[in-house]
């Protein structure tokens, strides 16, 4: 059995110190020990976790959105260490309990952020093939339009610490790499043209900038 101090339970379950020995003394989350020293055995944290109840798909996405928008401001301006289900509450005008309905544990709000990610990024390269882009340029012309670079940065560095996210995120990308070389004629020189977009991309999220924004676009659109 995984025993876990107070300090590491508040931390996987996303609440603060003080929320866990309140549910510690009102019996809703059992412990082992005394003081300090009190444990939690991982299988119990299922006692804080919402049960699951009907709820109609299109308040479902609305609520979730909201709570996601919440997260990535309370990410963006306090970082992975700062994000707790009670500022994301604070942030959303909601409840814990309200919040924790949709995302029961940190690591769920983290994931969920990732997945919106990677989601709008797609619709996004979509919609720019749907207009008659070829699927190397499209995914070129969603990079460069940027995502919002602080709220980004800190989603992508918070799931870091979360080896699936990051599992998620790569799987993701080698299948758009996967389609581009399916629908060129030049699978080498146009992953080569998404690889210098992404390193450019990824370079603006740190704030480096090795070349102007327009020198970066001329080399990403003259790769032969």
């Amino acid at each position: 059995m995984e025993l876990l101090t107070i300090t590491d339970a508040a931390s996987r379950i996303g609440v603060s110190n003080r929320t866990v020995y309140r549910w510690i003394a009102d019996g809703t989350l059992p412990a082992v020990g005394t003081g300090t020293r009190r444990r939690i055995a991982v299988e119990h944290l299922d006692a804080v976790t919402p049960p699951t109840r009907h709820r109609t798909p299109a308040t479902t996405g609305d609520v979730r959105q909201h709570i996601l928008a919440s997260a990535a401001t309370v990410l963006g301006a306090h970082g992975h260490a700062g994000l707790t289900i009670e500022q994301v509450a604070a942030a959303s005008a909601m409840s814990v309990g309200g919040v924790m309905y949709h995302f029961a544990t940190k690591t769920a709000l983290i994931s969920g952020l990732v997945d919106e990610f990677l989601d709008r990024f797609e619709a996004d390269w979509s919609a720019s093939r749907e207009s008659g882009a070829t699927a190397v340029d499209a995914y070129i012309a969603v990079s460069e339009a940027g995502p919002r670079q602080q709220r980004t940065r800190a989603i992508l560095l918070a799931a870091l610490d979360d080896p699936s996210a990051v599992q998620r995120i790569n799987q993701r990308v080698k299948g758009w790499y996967h389609e581009i070389a399916m629908h060129s004629s030049d699978p080498d020189v146009d992953l080569l043209r998404c690889l210098a977009a992404d390193a450019v991309w990824l370079y603006g999220l740190l704030g480096i900038r090795p070349v102007s924004r327009a020198e970066a676009r001329r080399i990403t659109h003259t790769i032969a």
